[in-house]
């Protein structure tokens, strides 16, 4: 029996998911509930599983797009036929057959004598680059080239490197964050303030909670101040509908993590109604998930308002962009020598630079300007903060 593997539906708003790579190559056995292909949504970027055990065959190549439900693929059992891909559920009709009468995967390649081995998306990436295949080794089964193969090839000197640019394709995850990123710009009245927070007390404090076993981070330690910020602004934690303004009675506070090859915003629910150590645990442990791609779908969905950190990158004060549909992000800098004077007399302080870009359709410059101000009063003077 010939089971689907197929597209999985994520949340009531995806509409699409694009099969980044396959993870295990076609006519391979593989166990249920085993990673089979790498999945790239809006939001997510996860592992899909086998629903069976047996052979996996490739329905669909590499970088194809499908709606939820879709078949890419199916497990057969050992000298079964491949079906032919359903039209109604892949939006795209199965190959037509090869010369032999045979009916191959899409990708699976028949070769003739002599011709060199490569997956039909690695051939066309080749072919669009002006790459000539008999230059880059394979590293699939067989010797078989692969589309990484084709990403991660450098030519040399005698293969033309003086005449064309190292082109790459953008990663599944690069592309999403591009694309979310260019639609944020277009689609809200973005615009970013700055302000300097004294956070001298800010770092005894953090300094005295890891002596209590508290491993805080200042991304933490700012996100308890946002969220006591936010329960005197509800402008900051609202979302504009077009005609009306959606203020959101909890606190879901999404902070951005820095990943291999882009970055994922998780989720800290209810922020409103956890303790500082709670909301600790919970960020160290979104932040974990994040790095190692196991952050589930509840994990990334429902923030309200969102931060982001470069502080640790040496940045000052940049321009951190909203996070759809929040209507405000706060960009957190590093923290730096100042001076404060007292009278006459120049003070050594600790300093943070800190970024609050806001949606300037619902959110106008002094209120925010106010919030800001909040922010940087309940970093000055942090005792409050583990109330």
């Amino acid at each position: 029996m010939a089971f689907e593997v197929v597209i999985p539906k994520l949340g009531m708003t995806m509409t699409d998911g694009t099969v980044a790579d396959w993870l295990v190559a076609d006519g391979v056995i593989v166990e249920t509930d085993q990673p089979v292909f790498r999945l790239t949504t809006e939001k997510l970027d996860i592992e899909a599983y086998a629903p069976a055990a047996g052979i996996l065959r490739h329905g669909v190549p590499a970088g194809t797009t499908r709606a939820p439900g879709a078949i890419v693929g199916y497990i057969l059992a050992v000298g079964e036929p491949m079906p032919a891909l359903a039209a109604s559920r892949t939006a795209a009709a199965p190959p037509a057959p090869a010369a032999t009468g045979a009916t191959p995967s899409p990708s699976i390649e028949v070769l003739d004598i002599g011709r060199i081995s490569a997956s039909p998306v690695a051939r066309k990436m080749a072919e669009d680059r002006s790459i000539d295949l008999a230059h880059i080794t394979g590293t699939g089964p067989g010797g078989r080239i692969t589309k990484d193969d084709v990403d991660n090839y450098v030519p040399t000197p005698a293969h033309g490197a003086g005449h064309s640019n190292n082109v790459q394709s953008a990663s599944g995850m690069r592309k999403v964050i591009a694309r979310r990123m260019l639609e944020s710009l277009q689609s809200s009245a973005q615009l970013t303030i700055g302000s300097e927070a004294d956070v001298t007390d800010l770092v005894g404090l953090r300094a005295v909670l890891k002596a209590e076993g508290i491993d805080a981070t200042y991304t933490d330690l700012v996100m308890l101040a946002c969220r006591e910020a936010l329960a005197m602004h509800p402008l900051p934690n609202a979302t504009w509908l077009g005609d009306s303004i959606e203020f959101h009675a909890d606190v879901h506070i999404g902070m951005a993590v820095a990943v291999d090859g882009g970055l994922m915003v998780p989720v800290i629910r209810d922020a409103h109604r956890l303790g500082a150590r709670e909301l600790v645990d919970e960020s160290a442990r979104l932040a974990a998930n994040a790095r190692a791609g196991t952050l589930t779908r509840d994990d990334m969905e429902g923030s309200t308002f969102s931060v982001t950190a470069l502080g640790g990158s040496g940045v000052d004060f940049f321009t951190p962009i909203i996070n759809p549909p929040n209507s405000a992000i706060l960009g957190i800098g590093r923290i730096k020598d100042g001076v404060a004077w007292r009278g006459e007399t120049p003070m050594r302080r600790q300093i943070m630079t800190l970024s609050l870009t806001f949606d300037h359709r619902l959110i106008d410059g002094t209120p925010a300007a106010a919030f800001l101000a909040d922010i940087v009063a309940l970093l000055a003077n942090p005792a409050g903060l583990l109330v």
